[in-house]
């Protein structure tokens, strides 16, 4: 499956939990550096589509530390 696609199914997925589960806030892990850019960047996008589809839902988004977690 190609990134795009992988990254839309991605989108759909957050604003189906979203739909079902009607949350009023949201929370994820900020990002962390890792040894593959490759991965680092994947990463990046995914994110970037879980931030966007959140903040389109009109969530509020705290962000906690890989160690927090």
């Amino acid at each position: 499956m190609e990134l795009a696609d992988r990254l839309a199914r991605l989108h759909k997925g957050i604003f189906s939990v979203v739909e079902q589960h009607a949350p009023s806030e949201a929370a994820v892990e900020a990002p962390f550096h890792g040894v593959s850019a490759r991965s680092a960047l994947q990463l990046a996008h995914a994110r970037g589509v879980v931030l966007a589809a959140l903040g389109i839902s009109g969530l509020r988004v705290f962000e906690y530390s890989p160690a927090t977690i």
